[in-house]
């Protein structure tokens, strides 16, 4: 009975020292989750997309690039105040942004037409941005240009158009 005795109290602290040794072999790291929320982005135009003044003697195209350049086909004739369309956008600092110009053309409509059918329309295509102060939101804010190529028609008829289209901009 003392061997059997024996060999229990052997078996219990072989046991004991088994289950410390797997509880030591254990062990536990923490880690830090974190996350940054950025402000609320925005969009203002400041001013619209100017092709200026144009005398048509055929048809053609006039361009105002995005970085304030402009050209203007032989066939017509482009004075006055010619500019892109100019943005301010506000969002979290030093952070970048994207924006995405139209890929389909937008209508120019014949403001105030009186004559018969339907009112003469222009088309704007190929619209650029241009950055002038860089992509990244410097002290929360930047500005972005906007430009197009309008095309004009052989008998495109005297008067205004105007017409509108949309950018948006993203984080990147």
């Amino acid at each position: 009975m003392r061997n059997s005795t024996r060999l229990a109290v052997v078996g219990a602290a072989l046991a004991a020292v088994s289950f410390g040794s797997a509880a030591n072999a254990a062990t536990t790291a923490s880690a830090t989750a974190t996350a940054e929320i950025l402000s609320t982005l925005a969009i203002v135009n400041n001013t619209g997309l100017r092709f200026g003044t144009i005398a048509v003697n055929g048809a053609g195209s006039a361009t105002v690039g995005g970085d304030g350049s402009t050209s203007c086909s032989a066939s017509l004739v482009c004075a006055g105040t010619r500019a892109p369309a100019s943005y301010t956008i506000t969002g979290s600092d030093t952070v970048g942004v994207a924006l995405t110009v139209p890929t389909t053309n937008a209508t120019l409509t014949y403001v105030g037409w009186l004559g018969g059918g339907a009112a003469p329309t222009m088309t704007v295509s190929g619209f650029n941005a241009y950055f002038p102060t860089g992509t990244t939101l410097v002290g929360g804010t930047t500005t972005v240009q906007v430009g197009g190529v309008l095309a004009v028609a052989a008998a495109q008829a005297a008067g205004t158009y105007s017409g509108s289209f949309d950018v948006s901009v993203e984080y990147q």
